[in-house]
């Protein structure tokens, strides 16, 4: 019993590569914490981060604001191993807002994108514009 509950209680959080596919770079602001990605560079996010109340999301003068489902099973690896192992899904911005998933066995960027699981394409709730260079709570 004491082995079934060690085991159950020993889920791998997942976490969330993202592919900045615009022209530009781009603000992640989750919660207090702010990750910048450069143009055609990736992100590592936790999925526990992306539960939050929002994500906010800067490209150029347009801030996205984001609301994530849960991560589809479907598109989710299992990256080494024991104590190391990690679960990964992997995502791409557009310069439009839009976030689409990509599948395991895919090289960044992707230009045609495959059928998506349930929840995605993330399209933003909301589109505001940054005010002083500032993306944080009250930017949109």
């Amino acid at each position: 019993m004491l082995l079934l509950t060690l085991l159950s209680s020993c889920t791998i959080p997942a976490q969330i590569e993202l592919y900045n596919n615009t022209a530009e770079r781009v603000t992640v602001v989750i919660g207090d914490v702010t990750t910048v990605i450069a143009r055609s560079e990736k992100g590592l996010f936790s999925e526990f981060d992306l539960h939050g109340p929002v994500v906010r999301i800067a490209v150029a003068e347009k801030t996205f604001v984001y609301k994530f489902e849960p991560l589809p099973l479907s598109h989710i690896a299992f990256v080494g191993w024991g104590p190391f192992a990690k679960r990964i899904m992997r995502a791409q911005i557009e310069q439009n807002g839009t976030i689409w998933a990509v599948g395991t066995n895919k090289e960044f960027p992707i230009i045609v994108h495959e059928i998506q699981p349930e929840g995605f394409p993330v399209q933003p709730q909301k589109i505001g514009t940054m005010r002083s260079g500032v993306v944080g709570n009250n930017a949109v």
